[in-house]
């Protein structure tokens, strides 16, 4: 341990933030808001300063400066050993380093609240492939900053070739015919170009050549692991990707208990899960909207970790629909920030290709096209979870419907864009709401929610009183006129 090096950081841990002591080879960490966040971070920062340059990681100071950031840890079960455990628990291959408590390294603090922070050595891996979290990410250090490995030095799971299998085998023939059909309709000008199958998946890049052979030796030609995952045969699909499976299970009322396992390609699997969950909600006169089931799908698959031996799971219960992936977000996104950040890929090829054969939007429209459909429709936000290692959506099925028949009417007369329907939506719910509220909600400024609400209440949509917002008495008037039948109710 480089005690030297300990003592001087640990003079001015009191004096200055933590940021500013931070360097490419020392990270800072509080004690987090709990045990599994704690656990969270630390396997993170070891992964990180591993994969990087080696390094310090120091547990137990706040992000704010002064004797204020220095306090004692809140989680009774944390020690040495606990560290050690969670790191050689939550890091693959195991990250190897020595945890000591800053007091054992500096005596002059032993019996200070400073004497209680965690020092934890990390070294320069020796590991060829660097090290992941058991969610399947590797990070590296950048200056400052922990970043995925799959985003800043391009480690894509997807772009890799399936080298001991052809293309021939490993491909289902139907599926590929309808994914050429489809670019060609989803790409202007690219219509009896008299490609087949084959040409389309090598100009995606989705098939190459082991070697520089010539063109008609087919058997050269290997998948990359996007290729099998979007078009793949099941039987090549369970033998090469085990992991990648979907399990579905129902547990409507109105159905016997239903589970099923498979190890269908993304095509199919989105074609085939779509119409079962349509078709056990009916049995309960339910209807969600296609577009909302079909995004959600194809967020799951495209953006899973592959690298995690878990499947992708649906279930459908008599008031929701969850669906669930491995592997959580990258890139500092949360569930708070999805609208409006940009969207990260750990499976990049595969997302490309999705886009390109027209099974997906371009990037950063699908979680706004979920909230837009299901708004329309009259439901509530989706909700989503996000942990280290997976991500889940839960769709509630039961529509507002006079909701639903008063926004598509009225949406298309007043032009309302998604923030001004997310506004009606969390009102229409929860009555009253403020600005800073509302904005939450819409993932925007207040700055900016501030000129939608303006806007609003000149319209008449909405009514403010006392720095809070509710739908007017017009709004709400005109949405109770709406009756089962879908008609306007005469007014007395």
């Amino acid at each position: 341990m480089e005690t030297l090096r300990v003592a001087e950081i640990a003079a001015q841990l009191g004096a200055c933030a933590a940021r500013e002591l931070e360097s490419q080879t020392l990270e800072i960490k509080s004690w987090c808001k709990d045990e599994r966040e704690l656990s969270q971070k630390i396997s993170e920062a070891a992964v990180c300063l591993s994969n990087t340059e080696g390094g310090l990681l120091i547990v137990g100071v706040e992000e704010r400066g002064g004797s204020g950031a220095i306090r004692p840890c809140p989680h009774q079960s944390v020690s040495a050993d606990w560290v050690r455990s969670r790191i050689r628990e939550l890091t693959k291959p195991v990250v190897k380093c020595g945890v000591h408590r800053l007091g054992e390294l500096v005596p002059t603090l032993a019996d200070s609240r400073m004497g209680e922070l965690f020092v934890i050595e990390i070294p320069k891996t020796s590991q060829p492939g660097g090290h992941r979290t058991i969610g399947g990410i590797s990070y590296r250090r950048s200056d400052k900053e922990c970043l995925p490995d799959s985003i800043a030095a391009g480690d894509d799971f997807s772009d890799c070739l399936i080298e001991n299998v052809s293309s021939e085998r490993a491909l289902d023939h139907q599926t590929l015919s309808e994914a050429g059909r489809n670019r060609e309709n989803t790409l202007v000008g690219s219509r009896n170009l008299g490609h087949n199958a084959i040409d389309h998946l090598l100009q995606a890049n989705l098939l190459r050549y082991l070697h520089d052979v010539p063109e008609n030796e087919s058997d050269h030609r290997v998948p990359t692991i996007a290729a099998l995952l979007l078009f793949g045969s099941e039987a090549q699909i369970k033998s090469s990707l085990p992991a990648a499976h979907t399990v579905i299970t129902s547990e409507t009322a109105s159905s016997i208990s239903m589970s099923s396992t498979r190890w269908l390609n993304i095509v199919e699997s989105t074609t085939k899960y779509v119409a079962l969950i349509q078709k056990e909600l009916r049995q309960l006169e339910y209807t969600v909207p296609v577009e909302v089931i079909s995004e959600l799908l194809m967020n799951a698959y495209v953006h899973r970790c592959y690298r995690t031996p878990g499947p992708v799971r649906i279930r459908i219960r008599k008031d929701e629909i969850e669906i669930q992936n491995p592997g959580g977000l990258l890139g500092g996104l949360t569930v708070d920030t999805l609208l409006q950040s940009t969207p990260f890929y750990r499976n990049l090829l595969l997302a490309d290709a999705a886009r390109l054969f027209g099974y997906c939007d371009k990037a950063g429209f699908g979680i706004k096209k979920v909230y837009r459909y299901s708004i329309l429709n009259g439901f509530d936000f989706p909700l989503f979870e996000a942990t280290q290692d997976s991500f889940s959506a839960v769709l509630r099925t039961r529509p507002d419907v006079p909701f639903s028949r008063f926004v598509r009417d009225y949406a298309g007369g007043a032009d309302l864009e998604l923030p001004d329907l997310i506004i009606l939506r969390a009102l229409r719910t929860r009555g009253r709401l403020t600005a800073e509220q509302l904005a939450g909600y819409a993932q925007r400024s207040e700055a900016y929610m501030a000129k939608v609400l303006v806007n609003l209440v000149s319209r008449n949509i909405l009514a403010e009183h006392e720095r809070t917002f509710c739908l007017s008495e017009q709004v709400k008037n005109r949405i109770a006129q709406y009756d089962e039948s879908g008609q306007m109710k005469l007014l007395l």
